[in-house]
């Protein structure tokens, strides 16, 4: 049976773990916003320019934030995979 003294530090935790949780998807969710609203920019950039050179390196400059979202994705995928694995270590250290 769980006392109340534990019941109390499984609530505590699993608030922490859940702001820890929001904190991270909103700013996964702000930074991929931020670098889609860039990137619509450069790729709009992109077709009013009429510079070959310009076009070139706005094109480098796409393919570049193309790179910046996978990696971003990634990083915060690990991150709320991280945070899955605590909330099950919590579910094992406290509920058998």
């Amino acid at each position: 049976m769980v006392s109340h003294n534990e019941d109390r530090e499984l609530q505590i935790e699993l608030a922490r773990l859940q702001m820890k949780h929001q904190t991270t998807l909103s700013a996964f969710l702000g930074l991929l916003a931020a670098e889609i609203s860039l990137f619509g920019i450069v790729y709009a950039l992109y077709y009013t320019t009429s510079s070959e050179q310009s076009k070139v390196w706005f094109l480098l400059v796409m393919f570049g934030f193309i790179f910046i979202i996978f990696f971003t994705i990634r990083y915060f995928s690990k991150q709320l995979k991280e945070i899955e694995e605590q909330t099950k270590s919590f579910r094992k250290k406290y509920v058998w």
